[in-house]
């Protein structure tokens, strides 16, 4: 494993590794967070360091400044804290996460962090894959699916409440609906509930309905639980 102050080229790439220092962090924290630099241009991938490292990073005065930076921790709450953005200034973030992940990445705090820098938001999660290019002065990117993430969406579907008990479903199936292909169940507004195939839509009317017959509650939506 490469340690903090440990550079290396790869042709006319230059990689510089910012963390660890040593082998005392938890998982997380143990990433190995690297600054790379083809000619003008400037990537900067944090793993899943959270704010402790964060911090740690600020404190050794090393310039962090880049074009791109890779969300840390998959955009969880704990990571990408608001003075770690500041001395980063990227124009574009990437977020890794799952599709329908069980954690809810990316959290809706650190997509309201970044959108107050407004940086262009890319999450795998909405974009499927991601692929940067770029000849050290221009770049370009291209996605699988969609566009740039706007946050305010993001927010509303990440930040939706319980329901009350009496908020009947008027389509006349149920509340909550899985497919027969997965293991989650989620609210019938949900983004990956409209994606689900009709002929295999299966609906409940409780959540205590959906998790007998072995399904869990969406990360996006989040439904009672």
């Amino acid at each position: 494993m490469g340690r903090k102050g440990d550079e290396f080229n790869i042709g006319e790439v230059e990689f510089t590794i910012l963390h660890p220092d040593n082998t005392e962090y938890d998982l997380n924290n143990s990433s190995v967070v690297i600054l790379m630099q083809y000619k003008k241009t400037k990537f900067l991938f944090t793993g899943d360091i959270e704010r402790k490292v964060e911090n740690k990073i600020l404190e050794g005065n090393v310039n962090i400044n880049s074009h791109f930076l890779k969300v840390g921790h998959h955009g969880s709450k704990t990571s990408t804290s608001k003075e770690f953005i500041e001395e980063v200034t990227p124009k574009v973030v990437v977020i890794s996460a799952g599709e329908d992940n069980r954690y809810g990445h990316p959290h809706s705090s650190a997509l309201e962090r970044l959108d107050q820098f407004e940086v262009d938001i890319y999450s795998t999660v909405r974009n499927g894959n991601i692929v940067i290019t770029t000849d050290g002065e221009s770049y370009n990117i291209k996605t699988e699916y969609n566009s740039k993430i706007k946050v305010s969406e993001e927010k509303s579907e990440y930040n939706q409440k319980d329901p009350p008990e009496n908020n009947n479903n008027d389509n006349g199936k149920g509340k909550f609906v899985g497919s027969i292909n997965s293991d989650k169940y989620h609210r019938s507004g949900c983004r990956w509930a409209e994606n689900i195939e009709p002929e295999n839509e299966i609906w409940f009317d409780t959540a205590e309905e959906a998790q007998k017959a072995g399904y869990k509650p969406c990360g996006t939506c989040s439904p009672p639980s």
